[in-house]
C-alpha cells in the first residue's frame, strides 16, 4: 500500500507538471474583480449580523492567575528570543555628511509646518475669556498652595553662604559678558531738565505720601543707642571684611 501511494504521488505530480504548460493565466475582467468586491461587502456585512445575533449570547471570562502568569512568561521568552536574533551591533558615528543632512532636513520640516499653518486672524480676547482665566489662575494657584503643603525651614549653613556667594558671581559675570558694550550716548540739556524735573516731582509725590510727622525731641538715651549702633556697625564691617592689602598712593589716585 504504501509503495502504491508513493507510486500515485509520483505519477500525480508528473501528470500535473505536464498539464501545466497547457495552462495560461488569466487576467482578471472588471466583472470579476466586482464580484469579488461584493463577496467581501457580502461577507462583512453577515459577520456584522452574527456578530450582533451572538452578542447576547457570549460570556466575558477573566484571565485566571495560571493564564496571567503563562502570559507574562510568553512575553519574557519573546523577549529573549528576540535579543538573541538581533545580536550585538555596531555604534557608528554621525559624520559632517549626516549632521548636515539632518539639519536641512529639520529646516525643510520647519518650513513645510509653517507654510501648512498659514496666517492667521488675531481675535482679541471677549470679558468672558478674561474671567475665566483671571478665575482659572486663581484656583490653580489655591490648588498649587495645597498641594505644596507646609516645608521644613533649613538653616543657612556657611557652606550654603558660600556657594550663594560663587552663583551670584558667576551670574554677574555672564551676565556681563552677554551683555556686551554699549554705545554711550551724551545727555543733552534736554535730557537733563527732563531729569531735573521727575526728580522734584517724585520729592513733592513722597512728601505727599508721607504726610506731615510729629518732631520728636533727641533725648540722651537715643543719643547712648544712636552712638552704639555706629560701633557696632564699625565693627562687624570690619569683621566682615578681613584684612586687605595696602596700596601705594599714586600720582592719579592724588589727582
Amino acid at each position: 500500500r504504501n509503495a502504491t501511494d508513493i507510486a500515485s504521488q509520483i505519477k500525480y505530480k508528473q501528470s500535473a507538471e505536464m498539464e501545466k504548460a497547457n495552462f495560461t493565466s488569466v487576467v482578471d475582467t472588471p466583472e470579476i474583480i466586482h464580484a469579488q468586491q461584493v463577496k467581501n461587502l457580502s461577507s462583512q456585512l453577515q459577520y456584522q449580523c452574527d456578530l450582533k445575533n451572538s452578542k447576547g449570547k457570549i460570556t466575558v471570562v477573566q484571565d485566571t492567575p495560571e493564564i496571567l502568569r503563562v502570559k507574562e512568561n510568553q512575553k519574557n521568552f519573546s523577549s529573549v528570543l528576540y535579543k538573541e536574533d538581533v545580536s550585538p551591533g555596531t555604534a557608528i558615528g554621525k559624520t559632517p555628511e549626516m549632521m548636515r543632512v539632518k539639519q536641512t532636513q529639520d529646516h525643510i520640516s520647519s518650513v513645510k509646518y509653517k507654510e501648512a499653518i498659514g496666517q492667521g486672524t488675531p481675535i482679541p480676547d471677549l470679558p468672558e475669556v478674561k474671567r475665566v482665566k483671571e478665575t482659572q489662575k486663581h484656583i490653580s494657584s489655591v490648588m498649587y498652595k495645597e498641594n505644596l503643603g507646609t516645608g521644613i525651614p533649613t538653616t543657612v549653613t556657611p557652606e550654603i553662604e558660600r556657594v550663594k556667594r560663587n552663583q551670584e558671581n558667576f551670574s554677574s559675570v555672564l551676565y556681563k559678558e552677554n551683555l556686551g558694550k554699549g554705545i554711550p550716548t551724551p545727555i543733552t540739556p534736554e535730557m537733563e531738565r527732563v531729569k531735573r524735573n521727575q526728580e522734584n516731582f517724585s520729592s513733592v509725590l513722597y512728601k505727599e505720601n508721607m504726610g506731615k510727622g510729629t518732631p520728636l525731641p533727641v533725648t540722651p538715651e537715643m543719643e547712648r543707642v544712636k552712638h552704639n549702633q555706629e560701633n557696632i556697625s564699625s565693627v562687624l564691617y570690619k569683621e566682615n571684611m578681613g584684612k586687605g592689602t595696602p596700596l601705594a598712593v599714586t600720582p592719579e589716585m592724588e589727582r
